[in-house]
């Protein structure tokens, strides 16, 4: 996988997005930085708490053994991956700092176009050693970003190719669930800190991210930068939203182990423990 990073300090994030939504990936216009319109395209979008891996993650996902520096304001970076045509299909990776004003993301996103884009996808990193906090962080950032792509007239055009919205269409309880406008991944990381916490609050905490996910259409899963096989399930599903590649991964509701729940597989009886008195009850 191939990639470049860019440091935004000097233009506004509104032309950044602009330029960016027209192929153009460097000021000099060089031939070299120009997308290819025969590629496909993706856009992953990073967001959370504040310390909480996003970075990492993304380096890993890169493959890049490096050290990241802290995010202070947008970073990008896109990646390269060889597709089914001669082209190679790419990956738009964008990456929120936690100090970033709301009018300066409200700026970016409002005129960020996808037309020339297969997609975007939402990545909302949650800290799972802070559990004081978990509930408020993702309400934050979910009533945020609703309301910003909600508004933006390129993502209300490509919505019926929004797979999370079929699927909730058939859900079980679609009557509870209000689909996020664009495909959602909720990420909980430092898992390595949370597996050790008390099994009751290990339980609320989990019950309490899964319902959250149902009902907002999205997947869960959770991630530790110190665990290999966390690390290459992570990478598999960011994979899977950004390249379209293959993802054989079982759910795992046991709030003992590492969550994953693509959404689909979760149901509200099942996260209240009651999925067998109502499969009795039929």
């Amino acid at each position: 996988m191939h990639f470049l990073r860019y440091y935004f300090r000097t233009k506004s994030l509104k032309e950044i997005a602009i330029q960016l939504s027209h192929g153009k990936h460097s000021s000099q216009g060089s031939e070299s930085h120009k997308i290819d319109i025969q590629s496909q395209e993706k856009t992953l979008l990073f967001v959370g708490t504040k310390g909480v891996g996003k970075s990492s993650l993304v380096f890993r996902f890169l493959e890049k053994n490096d050290t990241p520096k802290p995010t202070l304001a947008l970073e990008y970076i896109y990646a390269r991956k060889s597709g089914k045509t001669v082209a190679k299909d790419i990956c738009h990776i964008w990456e929120l700092g936690s100090g970033s004003s709301r009018l300066e993301v409200a700026s970016l996103f409002s005129s960020f176009s996808l037309s020339t884009q297969s997609g975007l996808t939402l990545v909302l990193m949650l800290d799972l050693s802070r559990l004081n906090t978990l509930w408020t962080e993702a309400e934050t950032f979910l009533v945020k970003f609703r309301e910003i792509f909600s508004s933006n007239e390129s993502v209300r055009d490509k919505r019926a190719g929004f797979e999370h919205l079929r699927i909730a269409d058939e859900h079980r309880d679609k009557g509870q669930i209000k689909p996020f406008p664009v495909p959602l991944i909720l990420i909980g990381g430092k898992y390595d800190i949370f597996e050790n916490q008390e099994p009751n609050k290990k339980r609320l905490a989990v019950q309490c991210l899964r319902f959250l996910c149902l009902v907002n259409g999205a997947s869960l899963l959770f991630h530790s930068s110190l665990d290999p096989s966390l690390i290459k399930r992570s990478r598999d599903v960011l994979n899977h939203y950004s390249f379209n590649s293959s993802l054989n991964q079982a759910a795992q509701f046991d709030y003992n182990k590492p969550v994953y729940v693509p959404f689909g597989t979760d149901s509200v009886a099942s996260i209240e423990g009651t999925s067998q008195y109502v499969t009795q009850g039929k």
